[in-house]
């Protein structure tokens, strides 16, 4: 994979929305080990692949006009994207929102998401 610039990722939902004032987004997508060590292993532990799952977040800047995914909505295709034609996609549930804000800067919004199925992955 090639060095990428973070001023070109984005999400958008459903396909084609762009959540506007994106500023940064995460991902963590993992497989549960199954322990399956038995005595012939020489005290060594072994582990099979057991199911995968994936979740994040995004946040963005708050603007009262934008609509935005709100808790428990499920998002039916949700695209993260790390260039303008690199990108994970995936349906996802909305799990929470948070809102902050610092004296000196703007007011946040950050959503957090689990994976609805698997996860898929365009030219990356």
């Amino acid at each position: 994979m090639a060095k990428q610039v973070g001023k070109y990722g984005a999400v958008k939902t459903n396909g084609k929305t762009a959540v506007i004032n994106v500023i940064r987004w995460s991902l963590d997508w993992a497989v549960d080990p199954l322990e399956t060590t038995g005595f012939t292993e020489a005290g060594n532990r072994v582990y099979s692949a057991g199911l995968k799952g994936w979740e994040g977040s995004f946040e963005g800047i708050h603007n009262s006009t934008a609509p935005v995914p709100g808790v428990g909505s499920t998002v039916a295709s949700m695209l993260l994207y790390v260039s303008s034609t690199e990108y994970y996609i995936g349906s996802a549930l909305i799990t929470g929102v948070k809102t902050g804000t610092p004296a000196d800067g703007m007011v946040t919004l950050v959503w957090d998401f689990k994976g609805q199925g698997a996860l898929g992955v365009a030219n990356l």
